[in-house]
Order: C-alpha cells, then sequence, then structure tokens
C-alpha cells in the first residue's frame, strides 16, 4: 500500500510503501502466471465436429486468438511482478540514502516498458 501524507510538520510529503505487501504481489503474480501457462487452450479444432465447417472455422479462430491474448496477458504479469520488485529496490535504496546508510546495490535486472 501506498499512502502519501500531505503537509507534515516540515510542510513536505511522507511516502510510505508497504515493501513487505509489493514483494508478496510480486509472488503472488509469479504463482498466478505458473497457473495461467497451463490454462492455455489445446483445442482440436477439428476433432468430433463431424464436418461442420463453420464451428471449425470459430473453434480454430477462437484458440488462435486466446493464443495470442494469454501470451499477452502473460507478458504484463511477467512486466508487473518485476516493476513492483525493481519499485522495492529503488525505494529501498532511496530510504537508505537519506538516512545516510551504504548505498543498496545496484539493480541489473530489466527495464520493462509498455
Amino acid at each position: 500500500m501506498v499512502r502519501a501524507l500531505m503537509g507534515d510538520s516540515s510542510g513536505g510529503v511522507d511516502l510510505q510503501v508497504d515493501y513487505d505487501g509489493l514483494e508478496r504481489f510480486a509472488g503472488e503474480l509469479d504463482d498466478l502466471r505458473g497457473q495461467w501457462d497451463g490454462t492455455r487452450p489445446s483445442l482440436d479444432p477439428t476433432a468430433g465436429l463431424g464436418g461442420a465447417a463453420d464451428l471449425t472455422t470459430a473453434v480454430d479462430d477462437f484458440t488462435r486468438e486466446w493464443g495470442a491474448a494469454a501470451k499477452a496477458i502473460d507478458s504484463f504479469m511477467t512486466a508487473l511482478s518485476g516493476m513492483c520488485r525493481t519499485a522495492v529496490q529503488a525505494y529501498t535504496a532511496t530510504d537508505q540514502h537519506l538516512a545516510g546508510g551504504p548505498p543498496a546495490q545496484a539493480h541489473h535486472g530489466r527495464d520493462y516498458a509498455f
């Protein structure tokens, strides 16, 4: 949970980030993605349709479009999980810098763009 409190005694903004919550959310996305991978249809459009051309075409179209949508959803879940972890690293590094502590290790992961 991110919460900004406006107007503290110094007139600044106090930003609080639930690091554990972001890490948990990233893990849950990874778990969901593992389950999601098994939901892609493996339909054989011609099996049991007995020559119903319109139905065969509709099932084939659905299978193809669902596969493309599943790939996009998988990609978005991967990106969002990575962004959550990157945000935690960046916020932690900023906290350490502001507190005068040792610098956090540089992040050498992926950058995500849409």
